[in-house]
């Protein structure tokens, strides 16, 4: 399945507000696994993951609001700093202000860049990226199912009076999960 079909799954599920949660934790993951490799010499690779969960957030976030295409960095700008500014305004109450997200969108982006120039060319990046994606859409599938089976074990109870609920219509994965060949 292609991505923008998971991310719009994920977002109808879930919601706005749910993305941007994880994209506030995601972002605090990357920002301490840079610091664990900076001051403790922690492998590389646990940063580079952190920075395919973060672009497939960015990429989230992108259905709900759009990236604006350039960003002007202040002076010296480290990926921490720039995570630090997207958490900061990923932590506000109020997410109704798109402005406030997109330039959060752009420093998470910005962090990325620095961190792993060109990754969406290499095909380390490509290969981590579908398993994640792959996990994603697992969990989104095992809620649609978890909802469904709500769903019908409500209705079945309230019409089998013995409360018994049958759930044998049910498909178990609602979408047929398809390698993108990356």
């Amino acid at each position: 399945m292609e991505a923008a079909k998971i991310y719009d799954e994920a977002l109808q599920l879930w919601g706005a507000e749910a993305v941007v949660a994880v994209a506030l934790c995601e972002a605090a993951e990357l920002t301490a696994a840079i610091i664990q490799h900076d001051l403790q010499g922690r492998d590389y690779l646990s940063v580079m993951e952190k920075v395919v969960d973060v672009s497939i957030m960015s990429e989230q976030l992108g259905l709900i609001c759009s990236p604006a295409a350039a960003l002007l960095l202040p002076g010296g700008a480290t990926p921490t700093l720039l995570l630090t500014k997207a958490m900061s305004i990923f932590a506000q109450p109020s997410l109704s202000n798109l402005a406030s997200i997109q330039e959060a969108l752009r420093s998470l982006l910005s962090a990325c860049d620095i961190l792993w120039p060109d990754r969406e060319s290499t095909e380390e990046f490509q290969q981590m990226k579908e398993g994640k994606l792959g996990r994603l859409y697992e969990k989104v599938c095992a809620e649609i199912n978890r909802q469904a089976m709500g769903a019908v074990e409500q209705s079945t109870t309230s019409k089998n009076h013995s409360g018994v609920a049958s759930v044998e219509n049910l498909n178990p994965l609602p979408l047929q999960l398809q390698k993108t060949g990356a």
